[in-house]
């Protein structure tokens, strides 16, 4: 089992931020944050090259701010591998807007390339509340996140835990499990922020009534994401003895990222999925930040 350290995030001073820019206007909030106090050059930035007129507004930002993008992720990883190769320094992830792929690809890197002391501080800035579409869409792909995140065969487990992320996606969590037949869910949702979100999830979750009276119901506050970590890590540590596990991800982004953190120090016995849909149009409504800031710092 891999092991990292949870530090103060007074631990890590941000040295190198890593982030991406999209159509949401959020997306390069962590980048503003990081450049009253540092320099562009220290920043690395994945561009989703998107469209619509956030977009734009973004890369005028960083075009403005002589900050360049890469529009290749094969390109952005090797040049975040490059850098856990040459030094151990404390570095800055932004998922706020990234996608969980992404995410996990970006996270295994950290733990197959980074040094010996290095450090990460995960960043995710809540959005303000904006309502949600209660309608169905068309799924893209559902399955492992990443290759890695398989799992592995164990013929003696014959039952399966499914640790399920609620957010506020319409229909996708009870189609999941529908899907994926688990013997017990352990369903957790974000409190914390923005009771008009909380109510929102309950509502596009049908009030969670597909939930069978053996699974779980757990709130977690989206603002203390140390203790969901420890949570999530005591659970994994037990489920993986007696069953097969998935965690699905769904909900706020910080919570894809520590779930992807407990699963590879949990690795290969944890898989992850995905439930993602097709994207809906840029520009189509904007998601700012709420000004809150959520943060989580690990040690390698």
């Amino acid at each position: 089992m891999s092991k990292i350290r949870i530090l103060s995030d007074d631990d890590n001073d941000g040295q190198l931020f890593i982030g991406c820019v999209g159509y949401e206007t959020r997306s390069i909030e962590g980048l503003k944050e990081f450049l009253r106090s540092s320099t562009p050059d220290r920043a690395l930035i994945f561009d989703y090259a998107s469209e619509g007129a956030f977009y734009s507004k973004n890369k005028k930002f960083m075009l403005d701010n002589q900050v360049r993008g890469i529009p290749c992720f094969e390109d952005f990883l090797r040049s975040i591998e490059k850098l856990l190769d040459a030094r151990s320094d404390a570095f800055v992830l932004d998922v706020s807007s990234m996608d969980r792929e992404k995410i996990a690809r970006i996270l295994q890197t950290f733990f197959h390339h980074a040094q010996k002391g290095s450090s990460l501080k995960l960043i995710y800035y809540p959005s303000a509340f904006y309502e949600p579409k209660r309608r169905l869409e068309e799924v893209k792909s559902f399955g492992p996140v990443t290759p890695a995140f398989i799992g592995v065969s164990n013929p003696s487990l014959t039952s399966t835990k499914l640790i399920l992320g609620a957010g506020f996606e319409y229909g996708r969590a009870v189609s999941a499990i529908d899907l994926l037949e688990p013997s017990e869910v352990f369903c957790y949702f974000p409190v914390g922020t923005d009771p008009r979100f909380e109510a929102s999830i309950r509502s596009n979750n049908l009030d969670f009534s597909f939930l069978e009276p053996s699974d779980q119901l757990l709130p977690y506050d989206l603002m203390d994401p140390r203790s969901l970590f420890y949570e999530l890590m005591s659970s994994l540590a037990n489920f993986v003895e007696v069953a097969n596990v998935i965690i699905l991800p769904l909900g706020p982004k910080i919570f894809a990222a520590i779930s992807i953190l407990a699963a590879l120090c949990h690795h290969p016995e944890v898989m992850v999925w995905r439930h993602s849909v097709n994207q809906r149009r840029a520009g189509e409504n904007d998601i700012v930040a709420s000004g809150k800031r959520v943060c989580l710092t690990v040690g390698f």
